[in-house]
This record gives structure tokens, sequence and C-alpha cells, in this order.
């Protein structure tokens, strides 16, 4: 802010005061971020800059044909560059280089870092799953006979192979998705850290159910049978037609962090804006 003191034009608390010569050390661009009261943008700039000094020289692990495919920063230059800080410009000063086109390149660099941390994430629960075993089921075939021998037709190969594949993936002690047809309900209600996540899909959401018996699906005893069901770090996934903030509620109120996001119907973005809540038990 430019103020008039003792006849003279000046800027009221510079951010910066340096003689002329040291004038390529004030930042060509520095970015704002959201503060809270008693953190000023000096204190905030300070410790940034600390914690950039400290980020660690790590090998590089995407692949090397992709990177350079994609034209990507490296992660550290990355993380420089989403900060608007770089090591040195062109012209020999350090401060940050406004660089839109390598901050675009540093951005989905490091998106395609978050999802392929989320995915190695979910092969290593995946994985440990595996090796927790599961139940072996292995019968004598009697009531398949018994079924068999009941059926009006004969079972084609194509049916036989499928049901010689069920059976020796029943007979094996190792963990395994089922699908179960019922009432979602009544499985929620009777599982007890068994999923690591739900995903509901239920008629138009919370506000919207075309069958008055999956209201209790949305309802508080709904919601606490659906915390009960998750393991640790479980997630529960709704999705709604439309905004719910009443249901935001609820899910709080019953043990679950909330994160509420609006997305696009339709690929290109046009058309109408669906609502997904994902909770995770407190």
């Amino acid at each position: 802010k430019l103020a008039r003191f003792n006849g003279n034009w000046q800027m009221t608390h510079p951010d910066y005061m340096v003689p002329p010569e040291e004038i390529d050390s004030i930042p060509r661009t520095e970015p704002i971020y959201p503060l809270t009261q008693g953190l000023t943008s000096r204190v905030w700039n300070k410790a940034l800059n600390a914690a950039l000094e400290q980020t660690p020289t790590l090998p590089e692990w995407a692949d090397a044909s992709l990177q350079q495919q994609q034209k990507w920063p490296g992660w550290q230059a990355a993380i420089n560059a989403l900060h608007f800080r770089a090591d040195s410009a062109a012209d020999g000063s350090t401060g940050p280089v406004p660089d839109q086109r390598l901050r675009s390149e540093a951005l989905r660099r490091l998106a395609y870092d978050e999802l392929l941390a989320q995915q190695l994430s979910l092969m290593i629960v995946r994985e440990r799953g595996r090796r927790r075993g599961g139940t072996a089921l292995s019968g004598d075939g009697s009531l398949s006979a018994q079924v068999r021998a009941a059926l009006p037709f004969t079972l084609t190969d194509s049916q036989e192979e499928a049901i010689d594949a069920v059976r020796s993936d029943m007979g094996r002690s190792q963990r395994m998705m089922r699908l179960i047809m019922g009432d979602v309900g009544s499985v929620i209600d009777g599982a007890q850290g068994d999923y690591d996540a739900i995903l509901l899909d239920v008629d138009n959401g919370p506000d919207g159910v075309v069958r008055e018996g999956n209201n209790s699906l949305y309802s508080a005893s709904g919601l606490r049978a659906a915390r009960r069901a998750l393991t640790s770090g479980g997630v529960l996934a709704v999705w709604s037609a439309a905004p719910d903030p009443a249901f935001t509620r609820r899910l709080e109120k019953n043990g679950f962090a909330v994160e509420e996001i609006r997305v696009a119907a339709r690929t290109n973005g046009k058309g109408p804006k669906h609502t997904i809540w994902f909770g995770v038990p407190n």
C-alpha cells in the first residue's frame, strides 16, 4: 500500500527491504496461501522454504519412458514448481521462476504419484488379505448331484466349466471376492470389521429412495451398522442425485469423518451434478 509520509511516497510495512543491487533476491512470483489467525505470510513462507530445503533426494520411481513421453519433471523439481520455487533462474538469480508450463507438468506428475500410491496401497491391503487365508469349503458332491437331478435340462459344457471353477475356488484356503445376492442391509448389519469399503448406490440417494425399506440404510442405525462392518481405515461411499446437508450431519454424528464432493454426471462435464459422500470411521 502506497502512502505519503513527510511529503514523500512510501510503501507501508513492505514485505521486502533490500538495496538496489540485491533486487534479484525478491521473489518474482509469490504464491498466496490460506492463513489463519496469528499466521502471517512471512512466517508461512519461511517455514515452507525450510521444509522444501529438507525434501530428500529420492530415486525416481516413475517409468522412464512414461516420464519422457509426458515431459514430467522429477519429484523434487515438481514439489518446488508447485510452490513457484526453483533452484535458480536462467539469468542466475535465486528467485522463483514463474514457468506455467513447468508447473502444469508438475501438477500432472504429482497427480500421477498420488494415484500410483493409492493403487499400491490397495495392492498391499489385498496381499495382506490373501496372506491371512480363508476357509476351504469342500463337499462330497451329494447336494449338487440332487440339484443336477432336479434340473429339467442338461448343463452345457460352459456351465459345467463354471461350476468346476467355483468348486475349485471354494476348496482353497484363500480369501477371495464374493458376490452375495440378497438384502444389502442384512449383510451390512451382520458384519463386524469385514469390509475395506462399502459402496451404496441405492435409489436416488438418502433423500430420494424409491423403496421405503431402503430408508434404513441411510438412518442413524444403518450408518452405525456400516461403521461396525468396516475395517480400520475402511471407507463408506454413498452416491446421491442431489446434495443433502442433513445426511452429511447424520454421517458426522454417527462416527464418520466426511468428505462431500460434487461430480458431473457426464464425462464431458455437462448435465446434472451428483453428490458422493466418503466417510471414514473416526
